[in-house]
């Protein structure tokens, strides 16, 4: 997401706030008063690997701590760091202000990758001012702040693959297993006619870890409708906000006009259950995030939200993110209650497929899946 013009540190604001800015390194807003308080009971900390690097980060997930940042401390261990949370991804600003030692600034992207790297950037009594503004030239989820040095000693480079333990992706994620790397259960296919080969787990290709969810689409298989998915039902008490994860397209040959990626959110008995979807015992929201411009089919009890048109970008990762609450909200006139079930689908499919129809193929990875509260997840 763009940044929007709020009191980021890195954006213009008005004296009085600019006053109010606190403490070293913070990447969030300012909060009132001055940033003296220091939390109560251990902090929290995440294990961030780069390359041979392993540090032991505390994290700073809240705007006061974001504040306070390392502001005020002598060191920090060799091995040791700060993991701040930026909430969504933006380009930051940070301060050196009460700062007593320089750091290395890593910054790390939505997808667990080296974004951008700022090294040695020295305290205000060395540097003789206050450096502020320090941030990436990309948009990033996460800054990671180490001793002086560490960059260079550990060779660390833009693009490298991050990894956090534990995986902070999967914090509130109603999906168990939601990067494959337990292997394929719970996830399913469906056995149903028109279901083609099951997905299998992939080392192929993995957007963190090390597997993801693979789905070949073949013409061979035949059928004027022919659905390739990985599935998962769950049953939470409350409705879910967030539906997120990303796809990785290495093969794409559309024969068909109506080949497409899909997602499909399926609320089985909900006792709000729209009159219109009654009879068919679900209703849905379908998300389409390629190879189609609009709604391919017509189902009574299904509505469509476009996300992406026109052939999928192939050969990297692209994150998708809706918020399901807000969308069955507009588009079913309310969020489902008392239901049973929610099945979730992340599909490569085809419809309305003619015998005049060119060949087809795709292989599409899913992997970093997320459903649950919009606090939560990467």
């Amino acid at each position: 997401m763009a940044p929007t013009a709020v009191s980021y540190r890195f954006l213009l604001v008005p004296l009085v706030a600019a006053l109010a800015m606190l403490a070293a390194a913070c990447a969030g807003s300012p909060s009132s008063g001055n940033a003296t308080a220091t939390p109560t009971g251990a902090p929290e900390h995440i294990e961030v690997r780069i390359r041979g690097l392993a540090i032991q980060a505390e994290t700073a997930r809240t705007a006061e701590e974001r504040a306070q940042g390392l502001s005020g401390r002598d060191s920090l261990p060799e091995d040791g760091g700060m993991l701040f949370f930026l909430e969504q991804e933006r380009v930051p600003g940070f301060t050196m202000r009460g700062m007593r030692f320089p750091l290395d600034f890593i910054w790390i992207s939505s997808d667990l990758r080296v974004a951008d790297l700022t090294e040695n950037v020295p305290h205000p009594a060395a540097a003789g001012k206050e450096l502020s503004g320090i941030g990436p030239d990309v948009a990033v989820l996460y800054a990671l702040e180490v001793n002086a040095g560490t960059i260079q000693r550990f060779g660390i480079q833009v693009g490298d693959p991050v990894t956090f333990e534990p995986n902070v992706a999967e914090e509130g994620n109603l999906f168990a297993n939601p990067s494959f790397e337990e292997g394929g259960g719970p996830w399913f296919s469906l056995d149903t006619p028109d279901w083609g080969k099951p997905f299998s787990v992939s080392q192929r290709q993995d957007h963190s870890g090390a597997s993801s969810a693979l789905l070949e689409l073949r013409s061979d298989d035949g059928g004027d409708a022919r659905v390739y998915g990985v599935v998962q039902e769950i049953a939470p008490q409350e409705f879910p906000d967030l539906l997120s994860g990303y796809y990785y397209v290495g093969r794409w040959e559309q024969g068909t006009p109506k080949q497409y990626l899909q997602v499909a959110v399926i609320v089985h008995g909900a006792s709000n259950i729209p009159p219109e979807a009654a009879p068919a015992g679900n209703h849905q929201v379908r998300y389409l995030l390629a190879g189609v411009e609009g709604p391919p089919i017509e189902i009574g009890n299904a509505r469509f939200v476009t996300v992406g048109t026109g052939e999928p970008e192939q050969g990297r990762w692209v994150r998708f993110e809706r918020n399901v609450r807000e969308d069955f909200q507009e588009l079913w006139g309310a969020v489902p209650e008392g239901f049973e079930k929610l099945r979730v689908l992340f599909e490569v499919r085809w419809d309305d497929r003619q015998p005049a129809d060119g060949p087809s193929a795709a292989d599409v990875h899913y992997d970093d899946l997320y459903i649950g509260p919009a606090d939560g997840g990467p």
